[in-house]
């Protein structure tokens, strides 16, 4: 007797409308989450997209940022040769005068002017290699380069001139 009372308290009205409460409920939980679902579409993806493209930035700000660091080594440098060549002409002005013959005097002079000389590679070094810190050319830029480079070895040099002209 039991067993038909339990299947009479499940199918009693105040079950019924119970149960169709809880699912009356339950679908409009599942409504909501829906519209969430639409509302967010796709932006996990662009999520990611956007996560990948800042790792990309990142990187590139930290191989500009070597780059720049080596470009300021090299300068470094080569200001270091110019004190030195200039240090060595000082000493070799102070020697020249207190040579005792020709040959001296010659050598003296030459070791003058090949430091001179070594001044003057060192700023052109220098001034070679501060456009690109100044101006913060991109990569574009440098490819429209080599296009017409590359057009000026492969073509006439009218074919050149109508690629610079577009």
């Amino acid at each position: 007797m039991s067993k038909t009372k339990k299947t009479e308290n499940n199918y009693s009205p105040t079950m019924i409308s119970d149960k169709l409460e809880v699912l009356y409920d339950l679908q409009n939980v599942d409504s909501q989450i829906d519209k969430v679902r639409v509302l967010r579409g796709e932006l996990p993806l662009e999520v990611e997209d956007l996560e990948a493209e800042i790792k990309k930035l990142n990187d590139r700000l930290g191989k500009q940022s070597d780059v720049e660091s080596e470009l300021n080594n090299f300068i470094s440098q080569q200001q270091n040769k110019i004190e030195e060549a200039n240090v060595l002409i000082k000493k070799y002005e102070t020697q020249q005068m207190k040579v005792r013959n020709n040959r001296e005097f010659d050598a003296i002079n030459k070791e003058m002017e090949f430091q001179g000389l070594e001044i003057e590679l060192a700023n052109k070094k220098i001034n070679a290699s501060l456009p690109p810190i100044e101006s913060g050319k991109s990569r574009p830029e440098l490819k429209i380069k080599r296009d017409y480079s590359s057009a000026l070895r492969l073509c006439s040099f009218e074919a050149w001139i109508e690629a610079a002209e577009i």
